[in-house]
């Protein structure tokens, strides 16, 4: 999984899928940040709009994090579109590294410029936060809470994609 791709294969790739999306939404009408989860067991995709409401979005950021430490990921990114900056950008971390790259968006007309790399110290440590360390214990309770999020008919269902997919 991580070894077949370095951090920043795997993050332009993400960058990659999601300007795709963004042409294909009709030249950037915008889209929902894309999650990527890498586990064992293979790679998970969700979509999710992030809450503006800052209660809402801490929810949304524990149960990311849960979900992951329930698949074990080892690698993740989030994929999506900014407005200001007009921009796509895809973030992706392993427990050792961690990479971001954006590319604008101009529209008239419509083209994506070419991508741009942040330097690691740039990276929102709320992003970096979203890794799992070590193992974690959830109840009954936290676990159907996050099948009702992100369970085959959840709110925003966690697909997994092909077998070690990368």
């Amino acid at each position: 999984m991580p070894g077949l791709l370095s951090i920043k294969g795997i993050v332009l790739a993400g960058l990659k899928q999601a300007q795709k999306l963004i042409c294909a939404e009709g030249c950037g009408d915008g889209i929902d940040p894309l999650f990527r989860i890498m586990t064992p067991e293979g790679d998970y995709l969700l979509s999710m709009p992030i809450a503006d409401d800052t209660r809402e979005h801490a929810h949304q950021t524990q149960l990311l994090s849960k979900f992951m430490a329930v698949k074990a990921a080892q690698v993740f990114t989030v994929a999506g579109q900014l407005t200001d900056p007009d921009a796509v950008y895809c973030f992706g971390a392993s427990h050792e590294r961690q990479a971001a790259a954006f590319a604008m968006i101009e529209r008239a007309p419509f083209r994506l410029g070419g991508v741009e790399w942040l330097a690691p110290e740039e990276i929102a440590d709320e992003i970096l936060t979203l890794l799992p360390r070590g193992k974690v214990a959830l109840d009954a309770s936290s676990l159907a809470e996050l099948d009702a999020y992100f369970g085959a008919h959840g709110k925003f269902p966690a697909v997994r994609l092909g077998d070690k997919a990368v």
